[in-house]
């Protein structure tokens, strides 16, 4: 679960979604909770890799 108030993809943040892509490449589901709003990049990020986003 990430929260705050704004989120973008940074290199942390990059670096999560791409270890959790690989996650979903091998099968599991991925839910993003992210408690504020996130960047547009990062949204398209979690979509191209697989992963949901909440709420």
């Amino acid at each position: 679960m990430k929260s705050g108030k704004y989120f973008s993809s940074g290199k942390n943040i990059a670096y999560g979604v791409e270890r959790d892509a690989a996650l979903v490449y091998r099968g599991w589901s991925i839910e993003w909770h992210i408690d504020g709003k996130a960047s547009q990049p990062l949204l398209d990020a979690l979509k191209e890799a697989g992963i949901t986003k909440t709420p």
